[in-house]
């Protein structure tokens, strides 16, 4: 049995049942609504013809016309009306197109001059792949390498968008008529039905709508009666099947910004007999969404920074365009939209790229906006760092707008934040390309409702450091190429954290559910001047017949180096492997006589990856493995690329442990790093356990760390390198010549004085 043109495997039906009863009753409406189009001919020649949307439209002189049988006249009276109208307004004024364009002073136009060339000459670069030149007709099925992604991309129509920016620049009648040309051929061979390919997925006819209210007032005086007709019944013939086929089953992005742009093309023509249902029902369903999936701390409920970005630039261009038109939004989606915005500011990393956490891939074309820098500008917040505005949302904000964007040198820097519901605790230090960085993964592994793109990520993280990212999130590769590389990129193996006896943290089931997610929680999270410390832990791990559970503790000294605590606990003997996954130009190298791994990078900095010694521990390299696959990164859709993983490897009873620093350097090869465990010991001279307590000294480059870490539910006294101390976590420095540093950082408690009887280290 297939359902949506996959096999339904055992394990996928599972993951689908165990969205419950609700999700279920709501698959059975989609599939029996599709099953009624198609026997009550919803979709029919007849129901489609330019008639038939002629009849619906709001123009009583249109259909004066037309009762009259004067189809020619009413054909011209409704071109004349779209092309005379001045309401409902959009981001700027089709008649006034060149003034526009010139006066937003875009640099990227020679960059958009030559994609639309490219366009004109039917070549298309799409989701990373290589250019595809069709010579005649171009096939609208086309599927290169079965990359269905590069279908839906074709069929997107995003450089619509593109052919309409180099008009307005240019004025030159080509690329008028190359849209016209590929919009005509689109329609007529590609009508609607919920059974063509095409249409059959219904997310894609939400961002095609988008597309086409664009490229309508792009082209809008450069039109024909018969190309500006067949444009407008088009987006009729988009909103009426969104309105029909709306994913209720799916309330996640797919609902969200279906529902946004049916709005939108309720709210821009107000001509179409269904538009004030497609306007408000459309809002109505788009507000109640935007707080059911958007977090309290603002971050949208699917963990995948992708899709936050998305929803919260679609929801910037539904703002502006509400605002354009007299009308405002709910001050609690206001409200929502300044938490996205606070927490994409926050999570993008220094250079300005948003980590790939979750099903993300950088260039994703529905990105079609900047949210901070187009939230800045919109809500007059001049404390975000931005890097001015693109392309894309300078046209979106218009003239007016784009003047409170704040300077291209406006670069703030970010303090350290914490995001808890959403699970994510970003470190910075620092602020321009060069701060250091560090976003730690301590959430849900999606919205449980539809977990369609989480990953089994908990307690993974990225970090940045002098101007590079140095351990990356390998992102999601491709939805379509293949479920072995879809679970890879989704699988523990692939994320920077550990796995026990092999197998994923969360149970998945298919390329797209999960049977069993991990629930990770937040022990502390601590922030101050001169040190971050975040403790978390998840549970993936105890459905396994001898439990374990997997705690992190990953500890700041800024703006210097990290320190990660991996703890362990539970029974049995099991084998562990933690890994470390570095961007495709790091060369990792590791030390003859020790575990210690030296990563360099083509351009820029480099990174010490120094484990605590065991006997016990292994250390091995991997890049672009196959069998099993290990070793790649995706930083596109559609592409992935070798690249190095340092894997750590224990076989051990539990409780077992792993200790790592991460040492940025600018010549991680002359480094002189190392870890040294220290005993720590009770009130009353006892040993505690590692899993209790840690110990640490640090060597760097000629200064000597003193770490305590205090593991237990309640820290109590102990003892370590001569210093009692009943603190949760402390840090002492000595440097080079023997002297103590700054004051020690003490968290959890106040006492740490040397103890009496012991002889102290430095």
């Amino acid at each position: 049995m297939r359902l949506r043109g996959r096999p339904l495997t055992p394990q996928r039906l599972r993951g689908i049942v165990s969205k419950g009863p609700r999700h279920l009753w709501r698959v059975g409406r989609r599939y029996l609504s599709r099953y009624l189009q198609r026997v009550g001919g919803a979709w029919s020649p007849e129901a489609v013809t330019e008639v038939a949307f002629l009849r619906q439209l709001a123009l009583p002189e249109v259909h004066a016309a037309l009762q009259a049988g004067r189809l020619v006249q009413a054909r011209r009276l409704a071109a004349a009306h779209f092309r005379q109208r001045t309401q409902p307004a959009f981001c700027f004024n089709p008649r006034e197109l060149p003034a526009a364009a010139a006066l937003l002073n875009i640099p990227a136009r020679a960059a958009t001059l030559a994609a639309a060339d490219e366009v004109c000459r039917r070549t298309f670069r799409l989701r990373g792949q290589p250019p595809v030149t069709f010579t005649g007709q171009i096939d609208w099925l086309h599927r290169p390498g079965n990359n269905r992604d590069w279908t839906w991309e074709l069929n997107r129509h995003a450089y619509f968008v593109t052919l309409g920016r180099a008009f307005a620049y240019t004025g030159e009648a080509r690329y008028a008529q190359a849209f016209r040309d590929l919009m005509l051929d689109w329609l007529a061979r590609n009508p609607p039905g919920v059974d063509h390919r095409n249409w059959d997925y219904v997310l894609e006819v939400a961002y095609r709508l988008n597309v086409w209210l664009w490229a309508y007032h792009y082209f809008l005086t450069a039109l024909d009666d018969d190309a500006l007709l067949a444009c407008v019944r088009g987006l009729w013939l988009h909103g009426s099947f969104l309105l029909a086929n709306l994913e209720y089953q799916s309330p996640n992005n797919h609902l969200l910004l279906e529902s946004k742009a049916l709005a939108m093309a309720g709210l821009l023509f107000p001509e179409f007999a269904a538009a004030r249902r497609w306007r408000d029902d459309g809002l109505a369903l788009f507000w109640r969404q935007l707080q059911e999936q958007v977090r309290p701390d603002g971050v949208h409920s699917e963990q995948a920074t992708m899709y936050h970005q998305i929803i919260a630039s679609e929801l910037l261009e539904l703002l502006v365009l509400l605002d354009a038109n007299g009308q405002t939004a709910p001050p609690a989606a206001q409200a929502v939209f300044q938490r996205m915005v606070e927490f994409e500011a926050h999570v993008t990393k220094p250079d300005g790229e948003a980590p790939l956490l979750g099903d993300s891939s950088l260039g994703d074309s529905y990105v079609r906006f900047m949210a901070v820098a187009g939230g800045a500008a919109w809500l007059g917040r001049d404390d975000l760092p931005v890097a001015g505005l693109d392309e894309p949302t300078a046209w979106l904000l218009g003239p007016e707008r784009a003047r409170r964007a704040p300077a291209r040198d406006a670069q703030p820097g970010l303090a350290s934040r914490a995001f808890p519901h959403s699970g994510h605790f970003i470190m910075r230090h620092g602020s321009g390309r060069s701060a250091a960085y560090l976003v730690f993964d301590c959430g849900p592994f999606c919205d449980e409702r539809v977990p369609s793109h989480g990953h089994a990520d908990a307690l993974s993280f990225e970090l940045y450091a002098a101007g590079r990212t140095l351990v990356v999130d390998p992102g999601a590769f491709a939805y379509f190429l293949g479920d072995q590389w879809r679970n890879y990129f989704r699988g523990t193996a692939a994320h920077n954290t550990v796995t026990v006896d092999g197998l994923d943290q969360s149970e998945l089931a298919g390329a797209w559910h999960v049977v069993r997610p991990a629930r990770a929680a937040l022990q502390e999270w601590v922030s101050q001047a001169r040190f971050d410390f975040v403790d978390g832990w998840h549970d993936g791990y105890q459905r396994l017949r001898e439990p374990v559970t997997h705690r992190r503790q990953i500890f700041f000294l800024k703006p210097e180096y990290w320190v990660v605590l991996d703890q362990l606990t539970g029974q049995g003997q099991h084998h562990f492997d933690l890994r470390y996954h570095f961007p495709a130009d790091a060369v990792v190298t590791l030390d003859q006589d020790t575990p210690t791994a030296r990563v360099q990078l083509e351009a820029g900095p480099g990174l010490v990856v120094c484990p605590l010694p065991d006997p016990a521990l292994t250390a091995r390299v991997m890049s672009g493995n196959v069998d099993p696959i290990l070793g790649w990164v995706s930083r596109y859709s559609g592409e992935k690329t070798p690249a190095p993983t340092l894997q750590y490897s224990l076989s051990a009873p539990a409780p077992a442990r792993f200790i790592t620093l991460l040492y940025p350097c600018p010549r991680p090869g002359e480094a002189r790093v190392t870890v040294t465990g220290l005993p720590v010991r009770d009130a009353v001279g006892q040993p505690l356990a590692p899993h209790e307590a840690t110990g640490l000294r640090i060597e760097a480059d000629g200064t000597t760390d003193l770490l305590i870490v205090d593991h237990r539910a309640a820290p109590g006294e102990k003892q370590c390198d001569g210093w009692v101390t009943n603190v949760r976590l402390a840090h002492r420095r000595v440097q080079a010549d023997n002297k103590a540093g700054a004051a020690p950082i003490l968290h959890g408690g106040a006492r740490f004085e040397r103890a009496p009887t012991t002889a102290s280290h430095g």
